[in-house]
């Protein structure tokens, strides 16, 4: 069985730098939706930010992944949006 890994352990033995270091130490928090999570660190394009961590959290045994929701999200109109939910998982 493999064990769970320290997520902020990995994150911070990453070395991340810049939108990609902001958003795995982000998500240590908990799952967040694309809107407030692209709010939060100040970035436009999240997919590419995930990518550039997970560059250096795999090898960790971590990575930022994003999931549709159980529900549709609403948006701040009411109107239904096809956000996700992103958040830090194991790398298995």
């Amino acid at each position: 069985m493999k064990s769970v890994p320290d997520f902020a352990a990995a994150v911070e033995a990453a070395n991340l730098r810049g939108q990609a270091a902001r958003m795995p130490r982000e998500l240590l928090s908990g799952p967040k939706p694309t809107g407030q999570l692209a709010q939060q660190i100040a970035c436009s394009n999240l997919s590419d930010c995930a990518a550039r961590a997970n560059e250096k959290l795999i090898p960790l045994g971590v990575k930022i992944v994003a999931r549709m929701p159980t529900s549709k999200l609403h948006n701040r109109f009411g109107e239904k949006t096809n956000q996700h939910f992103w958040e830090l998982a194991s790398a298995d």
